[in-house]
């Protein structure tokens, strides 16, 4: 089980999601803290300018961005639409 940390742009993130969402999302950061690479979570490795990241899928239109600080912290960076998430 990991340690899941959450940068400041993460957090005021959720405002913008929709309230079902948002509780859908606090329920899939407890299954990353167990397993971050969970069929539930659609985990996928980013390309391009942030080869370190992955992304996690809250809904189809939610994408959450995260990546991996040494062997015991999981920190998640954002959580946008998608159209805006990767830029």
């Amino acid at each position: 089980m990991k340690r899941v940390d959450f940068t400041s742009r993460y957090v005021k993130a959720p405002v913008k999601l929709p309230q079902d969402q948002e509780e859908k999302l606090a329920r899939l950061v407890e299954i990353l803290r167990k397993d971050q690479f969970h069929y539930l979570l659609h985990t996928k490795q980013l390309t391009g300018k942030m080869p370190s990241y992955y992304s996690f899928r809250v809904s189809r239109d939610w994408r959450a961005i995260f990546h991996f600080i040494g062997d015991e912290v999981v920190e998640l960076t954002d959580v946008a639409h998608r159209k805006d998430v990767y830029r």
